[in-house]
């Protein structure tokens, strides 16, 4: 395992929590139901948070929330995140990871997949219904341990035990595409009972028993405190971790407490693509702690403005900000938020003003800014910097603002204004032009506003 010198699984832990509220926020905006699961719920209910030596972070979600949450996300376009599922069957979802841009986490089995997104992630699995019927459910349960093989046996998975060696020699006999595909369908089929039936996650190393939950469990939700956070839970937790654990609040034996992160590249500052293809070369350089000239002290940075009549200090502060940030969005100023601030509208229309900015190479969003309240733009955009103009600098409102976004865990940054051109400017020049050239007979007064 190789990362950032100065990274340690909490710095892990703290990136994973980043995404995980992101994705709480998205539900909670959109009516999404989640459940925290295995070890995240453990470590909720017997740490207060993560378990110390675990670095990963998991949610349960049924087919039904997850096909809202899909679109949820693709609705919100943040460009910090990344949606990514794994399917051994086409027709049939086998679970999804939110993975995060700006970070590293590639895992062995991985580590060829040049194809794939390998930042830090938290893993999404789909909570199934089963009838109540126990034949039924010991054939639901064999399928999916059946597709949990298959799928592990395409990613350099090594077994642990001689059972699972030997039915993993035994795949290439079968016709596994086509089991997988009939056993994801039999799975899926009864997630739209309405009685009669209970919950199921068999596609783990957990036993049939260990598995199998009651519905009454996850009959809404319930909400967990987590590290600074609150997340959603089953609403009888302790029951469920009965069931997964047995006596849940017990401590493992102390060898088993061991940090452990679970890539064999880590780190929570650099994009992936920095390591994949010469992952070992890339984190020997950082081995004293340091890090290459280029990577970029921020992740996600937001500026905003009207940018009418677009000029070169417009230009000057979004090449400036992206120089600092990984992903720069930029929020433009809808008409009308400028006539309720200035008293007059823009020159340029609000879609051609952002047609402008989102031409420019250096912006990687655009979005609408329609109010001034800056610290729920950049928690809804997941932003650690807002940039400013240094003429703002030392005003009242500013100094409200850089108090209000220090609070939420944002920095602000003052860019250097260019001094000799504004759009005011720009505007009073034309003005002094159309006043001078107007032709006799015209209201000058008036007939250039």
């Amino acid at each position: 395992m190789k990362g950032n010198g100065r990274q340690t699984i909490r710095d892990v832990q703290l990136k994973t929590l980043d995404i995980m509220k992101y994705i709480d926020r998205l539900c909670r905006d959109n009516g999404i139901v989640y459940y925290i699961m295995g070890g995240t719920a453990l470590g909720a209910v017997r740490h207060g948070g993560f378990i110390p030596w675990d670095d990963d972070l998991d949610i349960f979600m049924t087919p039904q929330a997850y096909a809202s949450f899909r679109t949820a996300m693709e609705r919100d376009g943040s460009p910090l995140f990344v949606l990514q599922e794994w399917s051994t069957s086409a027709a049939h979802l086998e679970y999804a990871k939110v993975r995060m841009n700006g970070t590293t986490f590639i895992e062995e089995g991985l580590k060829d997949r040049k194809d794939l997104h390998h930042g830090i992630y938290v893993d999404i699995m789909m909570l199934h219904k089963v009838p109540c019927n126990r034949l039924l459910q010991l054939m639901l349960f064999v399928e999916c341990k059946f597709v949990t093989l298959y799928a592990l046996s395409g990613r350099n998975w090594h077994p642990k035990t001689f059972l699972q060696n030997m039915a993993l020699r035994m795949l290439p006999l079968l016709p596994c595409q086509w089991m997988a595909d009939r056993a994801y369908a039999h799975i899926y089929s009864y997630d739209s009972m309405e009685s009669g039936y209970k919950y199921c996650y068999w596609i783990t190393p957990a036993g049939f028993s260990a598995g199998l939950f009651e519905s009454s469990w996850f009959d809404g939700h319930g909400n967990v405190r987590f590290e600074d956070t609150t997340l959603m839970c089953p609403a009888d937790i302790r029951a469920y971790l009965a069931c997964r654990y047995g006596d849940y609040m017990r401590m493992p034996p102390e060898e088993k407490r061991m940090a452990a992160i679970h890539a064999m590249t880590f780190d929570t500052q650099r994009d992936y693509t920095d390591y994949m293809g010469a992952a070992t070369t890339a984190c020997r350089t950082c081995k004293d702690g340091t890090q290459p000239d280029n990577v970029k002290k921020y992740r996600v940075g937001y500026t905003t403005g009207v940018f009418d009549m677009f000029h070169v200090g417009h230009l000057n502060i979004i090449r400036s900000a992206k120089e600092m940030c990984d992903t720069l969005i930029v929020g433009v100023t809808t008409d009308a938020l400028c006539y309720e601030r200035k008293g007059k509208y823009p020159i340029i229309a609000e879609d051609d003003r952002k047609a402008i900015v989102g031409a420019l190479k250096y912006v990687d969003k655009v979005v609408t800014q329609a109010d001034m309240d800056k610290v729920s733009a950049v928690r809804r955009l997941g932003a650690d910097v807002v940039f400013v103009g240094s003429d703002w600098r030392g005003t009242s409102q500013w100094d409200t603002y850089e108090q209000q976004l220090a609070e939420a865990g944002c920095s602000v940054v003052w860019l250097k204004h260019t001094d000799g051109i504004s759009s005011s400017i720009l505007r009073d020049r034309l003005m002094a032009r159309c006043h001078d050239n107007a032709p006799d007979g015209c209201d000058k007064g008036r007939g250039c506003q």
